[in-house]
């Protein structure tokens, strides 16, 4: 829905412009990330913070929720800037890192009001942020004036025009917010050099798993083979119970090579040390797979390569992770570009170079949030 014809004090108070025909300016709401590494404030006017933590407690006012709002820096390589409109505060947000933002309800203005920047100068209008929680109608969450509704779990992708994408997505309250999360990837090329991993915060990794289907044979001789179509995954002890927050599932990746030429997947182990394997050859009609279930870093991460050079060398790779947050539905990245997705939903990635990658959730096994990757070279 845009608002294009709206003036600035029109799209700023959102709510008060249902007469215009556009639903007002939504509600954000954030869940508890890791903060990003820390980065030393760069000293402009006004003063920026480097992200640590989270921000305010907003509390219920009249028996209405007030507004979350959290920001999520989705490069490894750039720095974006988000400044709150109504107090000035400005949060410099990492890579990796992200930043929340928290407002009790108001009646007639949008509890949250952000704009995110690319560097440090943020004199300029910005791209605007806004989230409402309205009292006759949806929660609702505006880019740079495009203005849109959101139900409980619904996601919705904007591009404001700049090269930037805004993936937006509202998730369950909490006791006294509507909450959203907002992944922002900066226009531009990204380095997509892999970043330093973290240490392994359990003690053991899970075993490798089992190749199976159509030319690939099983190996472990434990494990029977499995329809074709299917991947088993085999580990060396069952999952353990979490405590409190992390108390979740791991995340379970089949991929299929459904192209006519082979790929080549790495995968990585977080050790301790932390590293990646070397890369295996998966010829088409094959499957491959990767799980694990980590507290602090990404449970399921891989690099896919198009020919054996780069796998020898590895370089001119494509990133995939795999995640299930406490707070979120479980989701998939494929080239830094993640999707959430409920069981049954499916989502289609096509790189710059033309490859296709087919997502999609099934359900869930005992220990593991349970995808289906489909790679077909160009």
């Amino acid at each position: 829905m845009s608002t294009q014809n709206m003036g600035p004090e029109q799209r700023r108070l959102g709510r008060m412009a249902v007469l215009t025909g556009s639903v007002l300016l939504a509600a954000g709401v954030a869940i508890p990330t890791v903060a990003g590494p820390a980065v030393a404030a760069i000293p402009v006017a006004p003063a920026v913070e480097t992200v640590q933590g989270h921000g305010g407690d907003g509390q219920q006012t009249n028996g209405y929720r007030g507004v979350q709002v959290e920001v999520k820096n989705r490069t490894h390589s750039k720095v974006i800037y988000v400044k709150d409109r109504n107090s000035g505060q400005v949060k410099m947000i990492p890579g990796g890192g992200s930043a929340t933002w928290a407002e009790p309800h108001k009646a007639a203005h949008d509890e949250v009001e952000l704009a995110a920047y690319y560097d440090h100068r943020v004199d300029a209008p910005g791209i605007e942020l806004d989230g409402a929680n309205g009292k006759a109608w949806w929660p609702t969450f505006s880019v740079d004036g495009d203005v849109e509704n959101f139900s409980t779990d619904e996601m919705k992708v904007f591009n404001p025009g700049d090269g930037g994408r805004y993936v937006v997505t509202r998730i369950g309250d909490s006791d006294d917010h509507k909450r959203f999360v907002v992944e922002v990837t900066p226009p531009g090329p990204i380095e997509k050099a892999a970043p330093a991993k973290a240490p392994k915060p359990k003690p053991a990794a899970p075993a490798e798993q089992v190749i199976v289907t159509q030319n690939a044979a099983v190996t472990v001789p434990t494990a029977s083979a499995p329809a074709e179509g299917q991947v088993q995954q085999v580990t060396a002890e069952s999952k353990k119970e979490k405590p409190g927050f992390f108390d979740t599932r791991g995340t379970h990746v089949g991929v299929q090579n459904t192209g006519d030429q082979p790929i080549w997947i790495q995968k990585y182990w977080p050790g301790p040390p932390g590293k990646w394997s070397t890369p295996v050859k998966v010829m088409p009609g094959e499957w491959t797979s990767h799980s694990g279930d980590y507290p602090m870093i990404d449970d399921c991460e891989m690099r896919v390569f198009f020919s054996e050079a780069d796998a020898r060398e590895e370089e001119n790779n494509i990133d995939i992770d795999g995640e299930n947050p406490a707070g979120t539905s479980p989701w998939l990245s494929v080239d830094w570009d993640s999707e959430y997705f409920k069981v049954g939903g499916k989502h289609t990635w096509i790189t710059d170079e033309g490859h296709r990658f087919e997502g999609e959730r099934v359900s869930d096994s005992a220990t593991m949030k349970e995808f289906r990757l489909k790679i077909t070279p160009r």
